[in-house]
């Protein structure tokens, strides 16, 4: 499961593989056409749309490589006070700890925390990885996290 893009309406994503280095890339469905082919948003400034998958796969030098279903979030539960998350952003060498400000649910019964926003950090993307530290955890920031 991908919780690193952004959720799709439709419960599905799009992978392409870009050519050049075989990396995939993920894209949220938007809608599917009535013949069913499968709409992404056209991220280019100046063509901001709907656009058939194939299509943008082209643009980005990737090939489109199939449809992956993707949990679709049901609830949202506000979290206590207290209840903390340490993690490492994406790309950078600090640990921070943030307050928990709720829990999201997904259809498949898996439910991540939604980490406050941390002002000092830039966060590139939704945590993926991290400690959930309860209300009475007296475990200090300034202790090692293990991988």
């Amino acid at each position: 499961m991908r919780y690193d893009i952004e959720p799709s309406p439709t419960g599905w994503l799009v992978r392409f593989t870009v050519k050049e280095t075989g990396r995939d890339i993920h894209y949220p469905v938007e809608a599917f056409t009535p013949d069913g082919t499968p709409l992404v948003i056209d991220e280019r400034p100046t063509q901001l749309r709907l656009r058939p998958a194939r299509e943008v796969a082209a643009g980005k030098g990737a090939d489109f490589t199939d449809l992956e279903q993707s949990p679709r979030l049901v609830s949202v539960i506000p979290a206590a006070p207290g209840w903390r998350l340490r993690y490492r952003p994406g790309g950078q060498d600090m640990t921070v700890t943030v307050p928990i400000i709720a829990w999201n649910t997904y259809d498949n019964s898996e439910t991540y925390p939604v980490p406050a926003p941390c002002p000092p950090v830039v966060q590139t993307g939704p945590v993926m990885a991290g400690r959930v530290l309860a209300p009475d955890d007296t475990e200090t920031e300034t202790e090692e996290e293990t991988p």
